[in-house]
């Protein structure tokens, strides 16, 4: 049998653990979170170097163009 005492213990470190696996749980949320910007951030600069691709090839087509018409 425990003492009112050893029981207000026991429901204190209960409280603390709930506390912690709340605090557990938000920051798990959190790392989701930055994970799914992370990926889009990642998905844009993708992007981002495709588009440039695009422009250099569509500047060196011009280059090319532009030195048959001058020449």
């Amino acid at each position: 049998l425990q003492t009112s005492r050893e029981q207000g213990e026991v429901d204190a470190a209960k409280s603390q653990v709930n506390i912690q696996k709340s605090n557990v749980s938000d920051a798990e949320a959190t790392l989701r979170v930055a994970e799914a910007e992370v990926a889009s951030a990642e998905a844009d600069v993708e992007q981002s170097r495709a588009d440039l691709r695009q422009q250099e090839a569509e500047f060196k087509l011009a280059q090319t163009n532009l030195a048959r018409t001058t020449f």
